[in-house]
């Protein structure tokens, strides 16, 4: 695999505003309608403060590495087909490495070494075929997990030692609720079937993950969720179900995203049609309760595991806003206005 590699510098005066990395928590971007499909991208302190661009770096989803040392993030290549490419910039230098390929959708392990992303396949006419999994280095060292002809990869997460990648997988264009729930060692030499499932958040001892299928509603087929926990290592035979979420109309159900420290809790969202809530849903019981405001996404979770990063009104009438939410229901603080996408590294706490 031949990867062009393209290093830009950014000018003196925009790398002075750059903060240091003690203090560069959360990563964000800002839509503005003169800034087109690559915005500038943003650092700030933990409660929002203290905000400055990292240097020339324009693009899309900016995700902060867990040390704070490096923003993978999206760019628009192509202005016609809005077809992005892979690349990373720097904290420190503000320097950004910048592939020639799409990945989507970058994933940090928890070292800072890499992240997954998924590379695009398209046939001779230009139209989509598959999506894969691909490891990356913020030097652009790749290592191939899932080739993306003939595939499709539903979510990934790293285990915290960040030696596995857990992944759901199916084929290209596949169904509503398919999907094989994998693990495989990043560099490749060895896979476990972890049963059905996708959409995998890997916690301190367990994988939650999301189970679907197939309902109908309104004469209309629409699909249902649960949690489901496995242990890995231990292999399928370890998988049991969490919740029990009466799903109702269009709802689908709820989605892992995240664990708390401790592995308490799991944070996540219920979604479904015109709806997208943040919620809680404890580890041990698999109860599950709203947090925040609603039509919200959850970002990140705080170093202690008290607080949730999450973007509110994800479903336009207004900009979005980016909020810091107590895991216990209480009242939330608006940290940062009109952020279009945001990431946190692994010591925030607002």
């Amino acid at each position: 695999m031949r990867l062009r590699l393209t290093l830009i510098t950014a000018a003196v005066l925009a790398l002075a505003a750059i903060p240091s990395a003690a203090s560069a928590l959360v990563a964000f971007s800002k839509y503005t309608k003169t800034g087109g499909p690559n915005q500038p991208i943003w650092l700030a302190a933990d409660d929002g403060s203290d905000q400055r661009m990292v240097g020339s770096a324009r693009g899309l989803m900016p995700m902060l590495s867990p040390d704070g040392k490096w923003i993978a993030y999206s760019k628009v290549a192509d202005l016609k087909t809005w077809e992005t490419v892979l690349a990373f910039v720097n904290v420190q230098t503000g320097a950004v490495t910048m592939s020639d390929w799409p990945c989507n959708g970058p994933v940090w392990a928890p070292d800072s070494s890499r992240v997954a992303c998924t590379p695009i396949s398209n046939d001779a006419k230009g139209v989509m075929n598959g999506g894969g999994l691909w490891l990356v280095t913020p030097t652009l060292q790749a290592t191939e997990i899932v080739k993306p002809r003939g595939n499709s990869v539903i979510g990934y997460s790293f285990s915290p030692d960040s030696t596995w990648v857990a992944y759901g997988r199916q084929s290209f264009p596949g169904t509503l609720a398919g999907g094989k729930l994998r693990a495989t060692t990043i560099d490749g030499s060895r896979t476990l079937k972890l049963g059905a499932g996708a959409y995998p958040a890997w916690g301190p001892e367990q994988i939650a993950y999301q189970r679907l299928r197939v309902d109908h509603h309104a004469r209309t087929t629409v699909v249902r969720s649960q949690i489901w926990l496995v242990d890995a290592l231990g292999g399928i035979d370890t998988a049991e179900q969490l919740t029990s979420y009466a799903s109702k109309g269009f709802v689908e159900g709820p989605m892992p995203l995240a664990w708390t420290p401790d592995g308490s809790t799991i944070i996540g969202t219920v979604t479904g049609e015109d709806k997208i809530d943040p919620v809680r849903i404890n580890a041990r019981t698999g109860r599950v309760r709203p947090i925040g405001p609603a039509n919200a996404l959850p970002m990140a979770v705080s170093a202690d595991g008290t607080q949730v990063l999450v973007i509110a009104d994800q479903l336009g009438g207004s900009p979005e806003q980016l909020y810091a939410v107590p895991v216990n229901g209480t009242a939330s603080s608006l940290l940062i206005k009109n952020v279009d996408f945001a990431s946190a590294c692994n010591t925030w706490q607002p």
